[in-house]
């Protein structure tokens, strides 16, 4: 894990955290440290009440699911300026949950 990618206050509100790993733009080096650390969470996106988890397989939906294992970033308490920086993420967010979700199914426990 390269020096630059620390570990993360956990006590953060998800906006801040996801805002932070879009801004260092290294999904899979984020993605390391957040499993190293036993904090590895998909991203939630809640827009109106609906969550969505951008990048989760259709197969892979069942992790969306599980405790402790996502955090949800509510784009209807952040400012114009936070979600234009979110949706500027978008790809990130796209990579890391596939990513993650790929990744719990393999190592971690199946959905089936």
């Amino acid at each position: 894990i390269p020096a630059n990618i620390t570990s993360t206050n956990a006590a953060l509100p998800a906006a801040d955290k996801a805002l932070a790993w879009i801004a260092e733009d290294d999904h899979l080096s984020r993605l390391a440290r957040e499993i190293a650390d036993g904090n590895a969470r998909l991203i939630g996106l809640t827009h109106r009440g609906n969550t969505e988890f951008p990048g989760v397989d259709e197969l892979l939906q069942c992790h969306t699911r599980r405790d402790r294992f996502t955090m949800e970033v509510d784009l209807d308490t952040l400012d114009a300026k936070r979600i234009d920086a979110i949706d500027d993420g978008s790809d990130y967010i796209i990579n890391f949950n596939r990513v993650l979700s790929r990744w719990w199914e393999q190592e971690k426990e199946s959905c089936e």
